[in-house]
């Protein structure tokens, strides 16, 4: 699938942090629904954001309306829910891995995607949605073609 991303309240976030044994600590409403990720200076509404330094938070004028933020110890924010650990990009990066991170399946090509015939592709080949691969053109092994790759 290439399409919409799921949403997730915090709650089931929260209990993923746990189960993997990672020391967070969480302020908030955990029935908050995250639709995703962005960055904090390119804003989604309803998604994920990660700080790591008080001082891009203060730049950006202190946005109200994040979802929810994983944030650095030692970090203050106002957000409405704050997920607060010691390394806040290894843990904003585990759980965008495991919550919306696409399982694409070893020798699968995505939906729209165009491969000619003279494209040779190794049987471990993971191919995204909507790329053009033409030519006299080989693919090894365990490669991962993310999606509107032109080759």
């Amino acid at each position: 699938m290439c399409g919409g991303k799921p949403t997730y309240e915090i709650e089931k976030i929260l209990g993923w942090l746990e189960r993997n044994n990672y020391d967070y600590v969480f302020c908030g409403d955990d029935q908050t629904e995250i639709g995703g990720f962005s960055s904090l200076q390119n804003y989604k509404i309803n998604s994920l954001i990660w700080i790591k330094k008080e001082e891009i938070y203060d730049s950006l004028g202190r946005p109200e309306s994040i979802a929810c933020a994983v944030v650095r110890k030692g970090v203050t924010v106002d957000f409405k829910n704050v997920i607060t650990v010691e390394n806040s990009k290894e843990i904003f990066f585990a759980v965008r891995h495991e919550f919306w991170e696409e399982r694409r399946k070893v020798g699968s090509v995505g939906e729209g995607t165009v491969i000619s015939d003279r494209v040779v592709l190794a049987p471990t080949v993971v191919i995204g949605c909507g790329c053009s691969i033409v030519g006299n053109v080989a693919v090894g092994e365990h490669t991962v073609i993310e999606h509107n790759v032109v080759i």
